[in-house]
């Protein structure tokens, strides 16, 4: 275990670089507080998955204390679809797909919310069309909050490589109408959110996956046209009216103001090898969605698919509110910094709520000392003293200063003799008022605090 001891306040501040969690003297609360099945690795799904930060206490002083945290990183919610083709023709590279897509899955940012799965590209006639897949026992919807990425892709692969093919649309070629017909009819939608598919507060992003052109697509001049009769067919059944813009429609309907992207896997531009077709349909709708044309033959699909890994946005601390290890706090003498830099947060007891922005994997000091008692009866009791109950928060925005919080640290009712602090704060006994402060981390080694707390009832 390495420590970074830096002073402040008279007191240590204490960065765990490594071995996070120990409980050192005096220090009597906090620690990693995990819910997760060791058997598997899985957080289970009736458990909370909120996960405090690993903690550690240090005692600088017989009353001062500097507590360390490390918080987790989430990005914003991402729902990820993978519409996949399931005719024959595609088995010859299908392994080279999935082990693309596994590199995909091994670059999302940890403890992030992406739910994955899988919907076969089936027309009309089959029970498998515009709903998710479900190969075996595997979750029907894999969530990042339930399962390790070794899980997802394991259970991914299964659903990759054991589709259920389509006859009636050359094996299964109807990517476009099979994701109409999903989030367009109400029943098959509900039974996908209540999955946990197409969350209301997250973006979309959709893979097709296909080697062959979609069934519906408009082909561009001197495309020749299908010859195939089970195609034609289909495309007479299904694709009346269906274009990739109406698509495109339905998704933004869907998901009003959410990020949406579309991707696909496909071959997307020549040479195509013999038996295999450009993706046209596919190319539209990556087109009209802000996404990737990933070439199956020539590009690499762990890397393609990169665009939707960032739809969650810059990964942000899960965590903002942080229980320290004593209460009695002096509001005076408390400091956060976040990656050492000072923060703005609020005091309530003994919790800090940090309001500005948390990066994600940050390191959390928060430096303070015990109200000391004196002779003069003043009273040790945060709701009377200091109005810091359960309705009354100290808003802090404090300016760095060093201050001793030794052992023999106390207060009267006179000046301090502090060389090197101006302290002209006052505090009210009005159990209504509520404390205000401001910081700037500026390196300094004094400070000028001239605060002011009520209606200066007592000075310190």
């Amino acid at each position: 275990m390495k420590w970074f001891v830096k002073g402040c306040y008279g007191m240590l501040q204490v960065l765990m670089l490594a071995g996070l969690g120990a409980g050192l003297a005096g220090c009597s609360k906090g620690g990693v507080n995990y819910t997760q099945d060791s058997s598997n690795g899985a957080v289970s799904a009736e458990s909370s998955v909120t996960r405090t930060a690993p903690h550690g206490c240090q005692q600088t002083s017989g009353s001062c204390f500097s507590e360390t945290f490390q918080t987790a990183g989430a990005t914003g919610p991402v729902d990820i679809l993978f519409v996949v083709q399931t005719s024959s023709s595609i088995d010859d590279v299908k392994a080279g797909i999935v082990s693309g897509i596994n590199d995909f899955i091994n670059t999302l940012p940890a403890n992030s919310d992406f739910n994955i799965g899988v919907m076969l590209s089936h027309g009309s006639t089959s029970n498998f069309s515009g709903v998710l897949y479900q190969a075996g026992t595997e979750p029907l919807v894999l969530k990042s909050s339930q399962l390790s990425d070794a899980q997802i892709e394991t259970f991914l692969d299964q659903k990759l490589n054991n589709v259920q093919q389509d006859p009636d649309s050359g094996g299964g070629e109807e990517g476009m109408f099979s994701l109409f017909h999903g989030i367009t009819t109400s029943n098959l939608l509900s039974a996908s959110q209540s999955a946990g598919m197409f969350r209301s507060n997250a973006a979309l992003g959709v893979v097709f996956i296909g080697d062959r052109r979609d069934i519906c697509a408009a082909l561009p001049s001197g495309v020749p046209a299908e010859t195939d009769p089970v195609k034609i067919a289909a495309r007479l059944r299904d694709c009346e009216g269906l274009t990739a813009a109406g698509l495109t429609h339905q998704l933004q309907v869907l998901k009003g103001t959410e990020p949406i992207i579309v991707d696909g896997i496909i071959y997307a531009r020549p040479p195509v090898p013999t038996g295999k077709e450009i993706g046209y349909g596919y190319i539209d709708m990556v087109n009209l969605n802000n996404g990737v044309a990933i070439d199956i033959a020539q590009d690499n699909i762990g890397n393609g698919l990169a665009n939707i890994g960032q739809l969650g946005g810059t990964p942000v601390s899960s965590q903002n509110t942080f229980t320290l290890s004593h209460s009695g706090i002096d509001p005076n003498k408390i400091i956060v910094t976040v990656n050492g830099v000072g923060a703005t947060f609020t005091l309530s007891g003994d919790m800090v709520t940090i309001t500005s922005t948390i990066p994600a994997n940050a390191t959390v000091i928060i430096s303070y000392c015990l109200k000391a008692s004196s002779s003069d009866n003043d009273s040790d009791d945060d709701d009377h003293e200091y109005g810091d109950n359960d309705d009354h928060h100290h808003h802090h925005h404090h300016r760095h200063h060093h201050k001793d919080c030794d052992d023999n640290d106390s207060y009267d009712n006179g000046d301090s003799d502090d060389s090197d602090d101006n302290d002209n704060s006052s505090y009210s006994d009005d159990s209504s008022s509520s404390y205000s402060y401001s910081y700037s981390h500026s390196g300094g080694s004094s400070h000028s605090n001239g605060n002011n707390y009520g209606n200066g009832h007592k000075s310190y």
